[in-house]
């Protein structure tokens, strides 16, 4: 049942089955990662937010960068009746780290919105969801802050 409401509130921020799926587990991998550092996940959390509320263009964005950006940042629900049945196809990158690592608590529909942000944030420095967040991790930790 959660995975359904999962589904659901994706299709009302506007995603597809694929995408959400896709950010959930890369954020649920991201988490895992600031764990294996030694930063909590609520710590984590505190840091990636506040960086992607103030997140800005670091360079000129392609077409392809900028459309997709848009398309996380305009909310278009969806009709998730068309999407409670659908294949996931995951990026090799997120598929071989996943083993053993994807509880189904990253499926929460109240991280929706939080794995978008993310997602927008990376997508704006042209990074991958993971390079964006460890990337501040670490400098967050080199500044003390976690």
């Amino acid at each position: 049942m959660a995975t359904v409401r999962f589904v659901r509130a994706a299709a009302d921020h506007g995603l597809e089955v694929e995408q959400a799926v896709r950010l959930a587990v890369e954020h649920e991998l991201v988490l895992g990662d600031a764990d294996e550092l030694g930063v909590t996940r609520e710590m984590a959390r505190h840091v990636l937010t506040t960086a992607a509320t103030a997140a800005r263009p670091q360079r000129p964005l392609s077409a392809r960068q900028a459309a997709y950006v848009r398309g996380l940042s305009l909310v278009r629900p969806r009709r998730s009746t068309e999407l409670l049945e659908a294949s996931v196809a995951l990026p090799c990158r997120l598929l071989t780290r996943t083993a053993g690592r994807i509880r189904t608590s990253a499926f929460d529909a109240a991280m929706i919105g939080e794995m978008i942000a993310w997602e927008r944030a990376a997508a704006l420095e042209g990074r991958t969801m993971a390079e964006w967040a460890l990337k501040l991790i670490a400098a967050a930790g080199r500044a003390g802050s976690v």
